[in-house]
């Protein structure tokens, strides 16, 4: 469970949910808590451990696959790149890829059951699944419990310092203080976010992820970061090219393997045959560089014995999705909705008081945990419907749901909500003010795609003074001059203000209201803040984080057109200390093979005399810079408009309205 830090300031939640990043590595998945462990590389043939195996007479296991057709494989599609959602109700991963190739082989069809990984055992034992495929790693303990496969790979992390840095590293818990380069989506991400940042050990703004191990490796000899995290191998590449050395290298090895059900004699022969052929004509090697990014093998080692079985449970929890009791069409962003689906306690465990249904993976669309009303026996069923609200942006979203026990073990089959928003229609953009004379305030265009950019200008005279905001935003802090030329890219539609007082002291206010319409294909820039935002002293710095997801090949940061960072990592911070009073403009620009994205920030620097006082945050702490409902009185029917600034800490934040989720995932 991440640990979590929320904030309510009027009906906004900012919560800081820290994330992180890994390199071309893999990490252990233990059947009971899902361990940080270090990255597996293939294994030649000629080195797997063969298990010499006789079937008994009465083993059916791969007679009744065989007359089925098809074998039943369970696994826990939430970690990539072993096993994920690719898209809403497609998995993908070198796990699954091996298994298809398997079934291939074996001429059977296969089909896959997504569980909760701790309910994985259960499922066998339960006789729901054939076999299990999720980066399980093959260990004693497991073996009293299971059969497994022989093993397909073997894990060995290493871990990079820049040459001369002095750098000892003995174990996880030397990790934290560094700041640390990992490759995105890789499992080295999903070590690092579980081990140290979700426990509260490590600052997520120590973790740096990239698209690109050289990227990695430039900025660690450019002593940007730290370490870098990546395949032992990959990692010892480096070393030879020199500039980094190895600090440290396999801290946890791991065997992967196929789990069983216990005496699947028959199965096992037939698939550790098959594993064989994929070894011998290098099929593993092949799947390994396509998704694994490890060119090179690493031989077996021998299977560790297996250990005393330990006393079977008392009873074993389980579960099955009987059918969807709601079919989601199109949505209108932010439509609320329920999600019904209908299941059986397929175990051997009552549902009592304290099985609930929890979120794991996906877009939580504002679900909460949902509690069960009554007890469920074995066999019996339960409809279970929960409150959901479709996100904000045009596009495809799945959210990934299990049942926990009691004791807040996930067992079963998880369940899935599906849901595609559709983009609202365009709005015509609302004609433009009434000129007033001494006052000009234009763009150059009022509708665009996310991740383009506009230019507005404005010319006043005779005035005491000139702001330029938008919605959100302290007008306090956006003092301009009466003549300029600004640059801004909204990520979605919102107003700009220009805020002319005259020197009798009397307002006016200009407005231009920006229609942001969906680019999909363009990489999305989900967070660029900066903090503190809008206005701070000359000798003050700020902190810039960002984060881009999508298809993309290059990302710049920039401080008034001035490179700070190219190629920057896709998630990351950066400090920058202004030297001059002035504006400065922050900016990013993510480029894809869909397209380009920028994103843009604007801190007015002032001298330390001119400065309206800004709170310091704690460090790490999500903070909401502004929030703002106007009008704040309408009647029946009408509607208001929201706008709000989170930063710090946060990278998370949703709407509420009386105490229920309208908004969620609504960034920044």
């Amino acid at each position: 469970m991440s640990k979590t830090l929320k904030i309510i300031i009027g009906i906004l939640i900012a919560v800081a949910v820290i994330s992180a990043c890994c390199i071309g590595g893999l990490l252990l998945k233990n059947l009971l808590n899902k361990p940080a462990e270090p990255t597996p590389t293939t294994v030649p043939a000629t080195s797997a451990p063969v298990d010499t195996v006789q079937p008994p007479a009465a083993d059916d296991s791969w007679d009744r696959i065989q007359a089925a057709g098809k074998i039943i494989v369970g696994t826990s599609a939430d970690y990539p790149p072993f096993e994920s959602y690719v898209r809403p109700g497609e998995i993908d991963g070198f796990d699954v890829a091996l298994m298809d190739e398997i079934g291939r082989r074996l001429g059977v069809q296969v089909e896959y059951r997504d569980i909760a990984f701790d309910g994985l055992g259960p499922a066998l034992s339960l006789g729901q699944i054939d076999a299990a495929i999720a980066a399980i790693s093959r260990t004693p303990e497991r073996e009293a419990e299971v059969d497994f496969s022989n093993v397909y790979l073997v894990s060995e992390d290493g871990i990079l310092a820049k040459t001369g840095s002095g750098i000892v590293i003995n174990s996880a818990d030397d990790l934290p203080q560094y700041r640390i380069g990992v490759q995105r989506n890789s499992v080295y991400q999903s070590w690092l976010q579980e081990v140290l940042i979700d426990t509260g050990r490590m600052s997520p703004g120590n973790l740096f992820a990239y698209e690109k191990a050289g990227d990695a490796i430039r900025d660690l000899q450019e002593s940007r970061i730290d370490l870098v995290i990546m395949d032992a191998q990959a990692a010892q590449a480096f070393v030879e090219q020199g500039g980094v050395e190895m600090v440290a290298k396999g801290l946890n090895a791991q065997n992967y393997a196929i789990a069983l059900p216990k005496g699947a004699a028959a199965l096992k022969a037939k698939i550790d045959e098959v594993i064989t052929e994929l070894y011998n004509d290098g099929t593993i090697g092949r799947l390994s560089q396509q998704y694994l990014g490890l060119p090179t093998v690493l031989p077996t080692p021998t299977p560790a014995p297996t250990s005393t079985p330990a006393p079977p449970p008392s009873c074993v929890d389980g579960l099955t999705l009987v059918k969807h009791l709601t079919q989601e069409d199109n949505m209108a962003p932010g439509q609320g909705f329920t999600k019904g689906w209908q299941v059986q306690n397929t175990g051997t465990c009552p549902w009592s008081a304290g099985y609930k249904l929890v979120f794991v993976d996906g877009y939580q669309m504002g679900g909460q945990p949902l509690a069960l009303t009554q007890e469920v026996p074995p066999g019996g069923t339960y409809d279970l419907q929960l409150n959901l609200v479709a996100p904000l942006q045009a596009g495809s979203y799945q959210g990934v749901w299990q049942m926990t026990n009691a004791q807040g073990k996930a067992f079963g089959e998880r369940l899935k909500v599906n849901v595609k928003v559709v983009a609202a229609p365009t709005v015509t953009p609302a004609p433009t003010q009434t000129p007033v004379p001494g006052i000009t305030f234009t763009v150059d265009r009022n509708l665009i795609k996310a991740g383009e950019c506009v230019n507005f200008y404005w010319k006043v005279d005779n005035v005491k003074a000139v702001y330029f905001y938008k919605e959100g935003e302290k007008w306090q802090d956006h003092g301009v001059t009466g003549e300029e030329t600004r640059r801004e890219c909204p990520p979605a539609t919102i107003t700009y203000y220009l805020r002319v007082v005259k020197p009798d002291n009397a307002v006016d206010v200009r407005q231009i209201t920006i229609y942001v319409e969906a680019a999909p294909e363009a990489p999305a820039i989900t967070r660029f803040t900066v903090d503190p935002p809008g206005q701070i002293t000359l000798g003050q710095c700020v902190t810039i984080r960002w984060k881009v997801e999508g298809q993309i090949d290059g990302i710049t940061l920039t401080a008034n057109d001035a490179v700070l960072w190219q190629p920057a990592p896709v998630e990351g911070t950066f400090q920058d200390c202004p030297t001059a009073v002035g504006a400065v403009a922050y900016g990013i620009e993510a480029v894809g093979p869909g397209g380009t994205s920028h994103g843009q920030q604007t801190v007015n620097v002032v001298e330390a005399a001119t400065a309206t006082p800004v709170p310091t945050a704690a460090p790490e702490q999500p903070v909401i810079h502004s929030f703002s409902v106007s009008p704040n009185q309408i009647a029946v029917g009408e509607c208001v408009g929201l706008a709000w600034s989170v930063g710090g800490g946060a990278t998370y934040s949703r709407i509420l309205r009386n105490g229920m989720v309208i908004v969620d995932n609504a960034g920044f």
